[in-house]
């Protein structure tokens, strides 16, 4: 008995090793399938939660430009609600909505009851819009968005209660179509997932897909019993009777289960012919066999551990370094992943230099030329302006059309922000008169402005998975683009904040005392004219 165990000693010990190996495979399986469940999981909660914050982000946008709307054109309001006929304000306030609203479905106004002082509505919303509007204008229920259906399309409503003037009060209502909730579910759904609006008192009615609303889905608009089995993650909507849902796919875990077991099948069946193989070795010459496998035991053990570190670290630099490269400089962005920390681009306090700058008469240039000359300029400026913004180390945080802003101090720290904030200022004004004069040889008439502040502001991530921006928010931030809103071409306005950081380094003049919008006290606005040091220079020379 001893005598057959040790003869056939080398091929018990590959089938001992190949029971091992499925053991493992088949734990690794298990494994690899429960992390993946746990992934998608929360996938879907990052999903839903993000999703749900943007269409709450959209309601509160479009109430809050309405209310913004009607605070502007309120003259035109109430000659409208006093004159239903008079074509003129019915123009001016349809104009105004086109120019804040470009996809907006329809627009009228009702006194306090929900009486309608001009019917826009006709056939294109029906009584399901009249009588939500005769409800929030009495006050007998909240103004909750949700789709109406309509004749022609489906659509949401959003409404503003008006002043007309001499105690008579209404309601502004206008109706949207569904194409920008469609759009911002279709930029949040992920691969295998897929977002619905649903009812919150129809848990089954789906309202708005990524393919569109009711009348624009493929599918049948009530979700099946075996969908709404399938639902893990769902996020009640504020100021709506939404609830947003991730439905995944039917087959995303079995066909991900089928995978891995096909992958470990031929890996097994594999490794299964090549002891085979190594069993007719073995029987030949089997001191070299054990002697072999146990070094390519030992020597594949190490370096699959050691590929798969190293990949792990590549792949895990690389991530990093892509995600922050989309809201930090290149530089700043290596930096923070080279150091390991990314704990500072977690929500914070920070004494920071703000600069806002933006062209002047750009809005006016881009209507007269074609849109390819106005990106050639665009490009030119912001070309030269990021190479001054990379000179000086300032984080480049925002761009907007011609409009810029940049930070100092933050999420590299820096010595001087505001000294370091008034160099940079200076040096893209000068850039900008050579750019400026180039462009007017063109028959371009464009000039340059800048704000800078200097104070507090709270800095962190702002977004979700797949979406994230590095921002600052605080008064501060609000400040310095009022200065920029201020400047004339070629001022550099600043507070005396700034002024007081950098008063031995600059000349600069008291404007005049301000007042803007957001701040209860008038402040003192300075306007840096030139550096002291270049002046010397010159005089030197």
């Amino acid at each position: 008995m001893l005598s057959v165990l040790k003869n056939n000693l080398p091929v018990l010990v590959i089938i001992g090793l190949l029971l091992i190996i499925g053991a493992v495979l088949s734990w690794h399986v298990w494994e690899s399938q429960k992390r993946f469940i746990d992934y998608q999981h929360a996938i879907m909660e990052q999903s839903v939660q993000g999703a749900a914050t943007e269409v709450t982000l959209l309601i509160d946008k479009l109430r809050t430009s309405l209310a913004l709307l009607a605070d502007e054109n309120q003259q035109s309001l109430q000659q409208l609600a006093q004159n239903p006929n008079d074509e003129q304000a019915y123009a001016r306030i349809s104009g105004q909505l086109s120019k804040y609203f470009p996809s907006y479905h329809a627009f009228t106004l009702s006194d306090d009851q929900g009486q309608l002082f001009y019917d826009d509505l006709g056939e294109r919303i029906g009584e399901t819009c009249r009588s939500d509007l005769r409800a929030f204008a009495t006050g007998e229920a909240q103004a909750d968005t949700y789709i109406h259906p309509g004749p022609e399309r489906h659509h949401f409503d959003v409404m503003q209660y008006l002043e007309y003037g001499g105690g008579e009060s209404g309601v502004l209502f206008v109706g949207f179509e569904p194409d920008l909730l469609t759009t911002l579910l279709r930029n949040s759904q992920v691969a295998g997932h897929r977002l619905f609006l649903v009812r919150t008192d129809i848990p089954d009615l789906i309202e708005i897909s990524a393919e569109g609303g009711r009348e624009e889905m493929e599918r049948d608009i009530r979700l099946e019993p075996a969908e709404l089995e399938r639902i893990a993650h769902q996020q009640a909507v504020e100021q709506t009777r939404w609830n947003l849902v991730d439905l995944p796919a039917p087959d995303l875990f079995s066909s991900h289960l089928r995978r891995n077991i096909e992958q470990n099948v031929i890996l097994f069946v594999g490794l299964l012919l090549l002891s085979m193989a190594s069993v007719l070795l073995l029987k030949r010459e089997e001191k070299r066999r054990v002697d072999a496998e146990a070094a390519l035991v030992n020597s594949l053990q190490s370096w699959t551990d050691t590929l798969e570190k190293r990949v792990d670290e590549q792949v895990g630099q690389l991530e990093r370094l892509g995600r922050l490269k989309r809201f930090l400089s290149p530089e700043v962005a290596e930096v923070v992943v080279s150091s390991g920390d990314e704990s500072t681009l977690q929500s914070h306090r920070r004494e920071i230099a703000v600069v806002f700058c933006d062209l002047r008469g750009f809005t006016d240039f881009a209507e007269s030329v074609e849109p390819e000359e106005s990106m050639r300029v665009l490009g030119a400026y912001h070309e030269g302006m990021g190479e001054i913004v990379g000179h000086y180390h300032g984080n480049i945080n925002h761009r907007a059309g011609d409009g810029m802003m940049v930070i100092f101090n933050d999420p590299l720290p820096c010595e001087e922000p505001a000294v370091s904030a008034v160099r940079m200022s200076v040096a893209m004004r000068d850039r900008m008169d050579e750019l400026t004069g180039r462009w007017r040889s063109h028959g371009y008439s464009l000039g340059f402005g800048i704000g800078i502040s200097y104070g507090y502001a709270t800095l962190g991530l702002v977004g979700h998975e797949d979406r994230f921006d590095y921002t600052a928010i605080g008064s501060v931030v609000n400040l310095a683009s009022r200065l920029c809103d201020e400047a004339q071409s070629g001022q550099i306005l600043v507070t005396q904040r700034v002024q007081a950081e950098v008063q031995s380094l600059v000349n600069a003049e008291l404007i005049d005392q301000r007042t803007f919008k957001g701040f209860s006290r008038p402040i003192n606005v300075f306007n840096v004219s030139s550096l002291r040091e270049a002046q010397e220079q010159t005089v030197e020379t």
